[in-house]
């Protein structure tokens, strides 16, 4: 037996979360920005510079490096 629930996935604060992030990424080749979305208020929650923190390996190996090979971290963030 299944019972059907209807749940509310709106995001109230979506818009702002997409400005957000596109302010806060500019300037970095990458940025994942994580907010906790209330029905009140909007919170920022944590902000990761690269994809997996920077610790989680793509797999296969090939991947990795076919990956690391396209993403361009440059040495001054004004370049």
């Amino acid at each position: 037996m299944f019972i059907m629930i209807k749940i509310n996935l709106s995001k109230p604060h979506f818009e702002d979360m997409k400005r957000i992030s596109k302010q806060l990424s500019k300037g970095h080749p990458f940025l994942r920005v994580d907010f906790f979305d209330t029905e009140d208020k909007l919170y920022l929650a944590e902000l990761t510079l690269y994809p997996g923190g920077g610790v989680v390996p793509y797999q296969p190996k090939s991947f990795d490096v076919e990956m690391g090979r396209k993403f361009h971290v440059p040495c001054n963030l004004n370049d």
